[in-house]
């Protein structure tokens, strides 16, 4: 029917995740310039950001809970793991100024990280992420 279809061919495409998981580790095993910094979003991120969804508050967050959402999220976030983007890693360098650009980011970051999971608890996961390809992309265009 085409109800099973509505239903079927959305949760179809969470494969991509897997396959592009799988993809993007056996790549990572040959790449020598990802010491520093990551090309694309790292699998254990994405991992928790989709491990985290369930354990997300629906009255808080209904989008979540919503069918055409998860397919945006199913079809994106595998893209996010191939795609040619430098990320910065939370590695901290003793040759790097302590107040170097990188590192007000990497502050950022972990300072939101924190705050956000006292306030949303598991919700705060995805927008982890979120923040953390935000201030990525930031980093490479400034």
């Amino acid at each position: 029917s085409m109800e099973e279809v509505t239903v079927l061919f959305p949760a179809s495409l969470a494969i991509l995740i897997p396959m592009f998981s799988a993809y993007r580790l056996a790549n990572f095993n040959i790449d020598t310039q990802q010491n520093n910094s990551f090309i694309g979003l790292p699998t254990p991120a994405l991992a928790i950001f989709i491990a985290a969804i369930p354990h997300i508050n629906h009255e808080q967050f209904p989008m979540f809970f919503d069918i055409q959402f998860l397919t945006i999220i199913a079809v994106i976030t595998p893209i996010l793991l191939v795609i040619k983007m430098p990320l910065f890693s939370l590695k901290f360098s003793y040759t790097e100024n302590i107040i170097s650009r990188l590192n007000i980011f990497r502050i950022l970051l972990i300072t939101s990280t924190v705050i956000l999971f006292f306030v949303f608890k598991f919700a705060a996961i995805p927008f982890i992420v979120i923040l953390y390809l935000i201030l990525s992309l930031l980093n490479n265009i400034i």
